[in-house]
């Protein structure tokens, strides 16, 4: 190879755009959320865009108190910079003691997705493991679960499982463990759950709505878990109508 060619591809690659590389418990410099437009622009602007950091409000819980490590640990999804809005799964925490936040973590690089639907849900179990749901795209893209590697601590998370989930919702319940709320794309966009005492395995999928097309927030209170949700008449999302509500404290059964 001539010394006038090598030159050429030394060139060329230098020229080439780089491609970070993003790697899983890496810290970030600092809080960049992701940015968001969805449909065509019309003369009133896009359906929907801005900022999609804590998108949307059926990704819960985001954030979690802890009284045991006076922090609030919280989830969201972000980005490095403006020139890679591409969508990472970041952890931190505020210090209640310190009045401080450290640099968040990267628990997942999603890698090109550039959407919020893929963002991501908290939990903390009864020994201060903290666990990480992260939405997945019907079966094009799988949900994952993270858990810390130590308890109270974002430092390190490791996958736990992979699953098919959209719109994850975790709620521990001391005793009983986790019961999970999620949605899934069969005939429509059904809503279901299933429970689980470790997070490693869990109970068959149960499904609680599937008319064609659903969003449901849920939420728990003394040891009740409870959804509600909306109905889309013949699948349209943008004819959503109807409230439903249902409550169970015996983890689903009922």
């Amino acid at each position: 190879m001539s010394r006038r060619f090598k030159l050429l591809v030394l060139i060329f690659f230098m020229a080439a755009d780089p491609v970070s590389v993003i790697s899983q418990n890496q810290v970030a410099d600092g809080y960049k959320g992701i940015w968001f437009s969805t449909g065509n622009p019309t003369e009133y602007g896009y359906k929907l865009s801005g900022g999609a950091a804590t998108f949307g409000s059926r990704y819960r819980p985001i954030a979690i108190y802890s009284k045991e490590a006076e922090k609030t640990f919280f989830v969201y999804g972000g980005t490095l910079s403006e020139k890679e809005r591409h969508l990472l799964i970041m952890i931190s925490y505020y210090d209640h003691v310190r009045n401080v936040v450290p640099k968040p973590v990267i628990v997942h690089d999603k890698e090109g997705v550039r959407e919020p639907y893929d963002n991501a849900s908290l939990s903390i179990d009864g020994m201060g493991f903290l666990w990480v749901f992260v939405s997945g795209n019907s079966r094009t893209r799988p949900g994952l679960i993270f858990r810390s590697s130590m308890p109270y601590s974002i430092e390190r998370f490791d996958k736990i499982k992979e699953m098919e989930m959209l719109s994850p919702q975790p709620w521990w319940n001391p005793g009983s463990g986790f019961l999970l709320l999620w949605s899934r794309v069969n005939k429509g966009l059904e809503i279901c759950f299933s429970s689980g005492f470790n997070g490693e395995n869990w109970t068959d999928t149960r499904t609680l709505a599937a008319m064609g097309g659903h969003l449901q927030l849920s939420g728990t209170s003394k040891g009740k878990v409870f959804t509600a949700f909306n109905y889309f008449p013949g699948g349209n999302i943008d004819r959503q109508t109807n409230l439903y509500l249902l409550k169970s404290d015996d983890r689903g059964r009922t």
